[in-house]
């Protein structure tokens, strides 16, 4: 998620291809919360974003889409 899936959804927030109020939301078994996940894709958009595709406001405005829960697919007791 971090090279390719944010930052594909990143570009496709920026150019304004992406639904007015959709959420995106992230699941593993990893233990964030929303602000935690946030921060990771921050860091991922940081990353692997090249410069000339940031914005500010843009990153911003996507960070504010990112929900997080988590979740053990392997296991069916998580899904309810």
């Amino acid at each position: 998620s971090q090279r390719m899936l944010l930052p594909s959804l990143y570009g496709l927030h920026a150019d304004g291809l992406l639904p007015e109020g959709l959420t995106i939301t992230g699941t593993a078994r990893s233990d964030y919360d929303d602000t935690g996940f946030r921060a990771f894709a921050r860091e991922a958009l940081d990353h692997f974003v090249p410069a000339d595709r940031k914005d500010d406001s843009a990153v911003g405005s996507f960070l504010e889409r990112l929900f997080y829960q988590r979740l053990d697919a392997s296991k069916t007791e998580g899904f309810a």
